[in-house]
């Protein structure tokens, strides 16, 4: 039986938790009032926006374009949102159930995408186990993806170690094999002029440290393939820029990686995914045409082939089907 002292303890400890779970409150509270007046600022601006657009859609006949236009292939997107901490009672818990025990999903038409730090942790925790029920095959992973960068690169490379150990321990006794993986050197904003074609050596320096990881990461985990993204590998403006000289950079890049992959052990592909003008006016990888002619200019053509994206091409003004034409009447589709 518990003595007076005992109970006397238990009980200031209660009392001093409400204190502090009352104050946090308070907080919560005065934090969702403002995101509520943030958000009713800003709905007379969406309003003006959404009403001049549908005006000038309204009066423009004859407009062609993709993203205009409604989709007919029955693909569906679920968007779980949740917070970053854990202050919402049981809100966060029973969104996260709705996904993980939902079995009606069908994996040929349905994206799962999370916004929130306890919904991105708990879709990957659940990752398997949902790919699983929903009989998927292949995952596939950006670096920065599946875990926070961190501060400095000590902390990066020991959150990408702990993450792999983890998604080798949920591999275990599945058939879920890795695609490929591939290093987001196009997000942060030091990667605003490009990673391997930027002017600043230490942004190059700081690309090719989360390349070398994510290849570690694919070959540990037994990766198929590994992807280059050029996301910013471009210019604005040739007023600034020595188109040759970053092209040659980029080859160095990709030859490099593609050494220390190998004598890693990698036997896998790399792919490189074409991709026309976004965000840079202009891209090194415009489309298949030049990356096939990119690639075969700097002897990459054997150990590299093309990732197609169907937006890709259409942004590069030519349609899917011809992108894949190119690809396969060369030999270079992957």
């Amino acid at each position: 039986m518990a003595s007076m002292r005992d109970i006397k303890r238990r009980r200031t400890s209660i009392e001093n938790t409400q204190q502090i779970t009352k104050a946090m409150k308070l907080v919560s509270t005065v934090k969702l009032q403002r995101a509520k007046t943030r958000a009713e600022q800003s709905k007379y601006y969406f309003n003006s926006i959404y009403d001049t657009v549908t005006s000038i859609l309204a009066k423009s006949e004859g407009i062609n374009h993709p993203y205009l236009k409604a989709g007919e292939n029955g693909k569906k997107v679920v968007i779980v949102i949740t917070s970053n901490k854990g202050l919402a009672g049981g809100y966060n818990s029973n969104v996260i159930k709705l996904i993980t025990k939902n079995e009606s999903f069908n994996p040929e038409n349905t994206k799962i995408y999370a916004i929130g730090i306890k919904g991105r942790d708990a879709m990957r925790h659940a990752g398997f186990e949902i790919m699983t029920k929903l009989g998927i095959e292949y995952f596939c992973f950006h670096d920065i993806d599946l875990v926070e960068e961190g501060d400095t690169i000590e902390e990066y490379e020991k959150r990408m170690k702990e993450i792999t150990d983890y998604a080798l321990q949920k591999m275990a006794g599945t058939p879920i094999k890795l695609l490929w993986g591939t290093a987001n050197v196009f997000g942060h904003k030091r990667y605003m002029n490009g990673a391997a074609t930027n002017p600043d050596f230490d942004v190059v320096a700081r690309a090719a440290v989360q390349i070398k990881n994510a290849i570690d990461a694919t070959i540990k985990l037994g990766g198929s393939n590994y992807v280059f993204w050029g996301g910013r590998e471009g210019y604005m403006s040739l007023l600034n820029t020595q188109m040759q000289r970053e092209k040659n950079h980029l080859a160095k890049m990709l030859t490099a990686a593609r050494d220390y992959a190998r004598a890693q052990g990698f036997k896998g592909t790399f792919l490189i995914e074409p991709k026309p003008m976004e965000p840079t006016k202009h891209q090194y990888d415009v489309d298949t045409e030049t990356v096939i002619g990119f690639l075969k200019a700097n002897g990459l053509d054997k150990d590299f082939k093309v990732n197609i994206e169907v937006n890709h091409a259409t942004l590069a003004g030519h349609t899917f089907e011809h992108e894949l034409a190119v690809a396969v009447d060369n030999g270079m589709l992957g």
